[in-house]
């Protein structure tokens, strides 16, 4: 229930802005246009997909309490609801920006406090309905089968998605070219080395096609590379961003 009154005081907030009224270009910042922090630690985020605003809540200070769901907000109304959810973990949203007609959307495991599996879940509007459409490879030896992130539809029944995972202790960014670039790292912890020192990390390059990722054959021949070089992946984001984005500029 704190969950559905969250969404309208999302809408009573948008609305009370005048936010039809308004063009893209007044909240645009990195491709997202609207981010609000709640003072009771829910956080939520909204971006345009097509002509829809898709919303999503999650805990932010304490997101142990429910799992993050998912708003689609077309013409006044909740057109549809998901709720996402990793296993017994409890999860919170990592990453939610849209191009035109797709929303991405990563989303954080995590057991006691720890950050831990990654999922993905890409998002189009069809016949005016929001939908999961994809997310990491099934075929891809990066990310596990066996695990998935699951998204339950909240008002239609039996309507449920389940995507890869990737794992723990994950680095990912999106080069928003044509097509889009996912890049994916993850670290490689070996049993002598301190869970709090530096690492090697494996990367690999994805494209969009379709309504998913396929490996990048024009990056490293199409296959996984392994830095020389340690970073610590606890440590600074700017740093490990500035490192992420000169090994994989290297190939």
């Amino acid at each position: 229930m704190k969950k559905v009154g969250l969404a309208f005081i999302v809408i009573l907030l948008l609305s009370g802005l005048g936010f039809w009224g308004y063009k893209l270009k007044t909240f645009h910042n990195d491709r997202d246009f609207l981010v609000n922090y709640f003072p009771n630690g829910y956080s939520s985020k909204a971006v345009k997909v097509g002509e829809s605003l898709v919303v999503y809540a999650d805990s932010y200070t304490d997101f142990y309490e429910e799992d993050p769901v998912v708003y689609q907000i077309s013409g006044g109304q909740i057109k549809s609801v998901f709720k996402i959810s990793i296993g017994d973990f409890n999860v919170y949203n990592d990453k939610f920006m849209a191009t035109d007609d797709l929303l991405i959307s990563e989303w954080i495991g995590s057991a006691d406090g720890s950050d831990g599996l990654r999922g993905l879940v890409l998002w189009k509007v069809i016949d005016g309905k929001l939908q999961p459409v994809g997310g990491y490879s099934d075929d891809d030896e990066v990310f596990s089968s066996d695990s998935k992130i699951s998204v339950i539809s909240e008002k239609e029944q039996n309507q449920q998605f389940s995507f890869p995972l990737g794992g723990m202790n994950a680095y990912s960014e999106y080069k928003f070219s044509d097509p889009l670039e996912l890049r994916y790292a993850f670290m490689i912890w070996k049993p002598e080395e301190s869970h709090g020192g530096s690492h090697q990390w494996q990367l690999s390059s994805y494209i969009l096609k379709g309504n998913g990722f396929i490996r990048n054959q024009n990056w490293n021949n199409g296959e996984t590379y392994t830095t020389k070089e340690k970073i610590e992946g606890w440590g600074s984001d700017d740093d490990l961003k500035q490192f992420m984005g000169e090994e994989f500029d290297k190939h």
